[in-house]
């Protein structure tokens, strides 16, 4: 998120360029979709700075802008990178259950065991070559 615009400037131009719907259809979708990842007040949402946020309130934006174009494939980098424990269990369960909700394929980058754990397949790389592939079993 680019610091010196706010929210809803940034998603409705991430709509725009995706996305073939009326800007107040964009504005709802936003809305929704901020609704669904539990961010308490979108219209405040939208019209805040990044800065004004906490950081998983600023991780959810992000997840929601990434979640309204409906992906079959969504690639979290360090999703709860910086996260206190509490905000990174529910920025991980929140993923789950848009995972589920739109059947896509979630592949989640990170470096926190008790996050890993909690997938259905652990591969771990180093330097460059796989060194465990598993499949958890659930």
């Amino acid at each position: 998120l680019n610091p010196r615009r706010r929210i809803g400037t940034q998603y409705l131009e991430t709509l725009e360029a995706h996305l073939s719907i009326s800007k107040s259809e964009m504005k709802k979708l936003a809305a929704d979709m901020l609704s669904r990842l539990k961010l308490p007040d979108p219209e405040r949402i939208m019209k805040s700075y990044p800065f004004q946020l906490s950081g998983g309130m600023r991780q959810r934006v992000a997840i929601a802008m990434a979640m309204s174009m409906h992906p079959k494939l969504l690639l979290a980098d360090e999703p709860t990178g910086n996260l206190d424990s509490k905000n990174s269990h529910e920025i991980v369960e929140l993923l789950k259950r848009m995972n589920r909700e739109y059947n896509q394929t979630l592949i989640m980058i990170t470096h926190d065991e008790s996050i890993a754990l909690q997938a259905r397949r652990i591969i771990a790389i180093e330097d460059g070559k796989i060194v465990r592939d598993e499949v958890i079993s659930k």
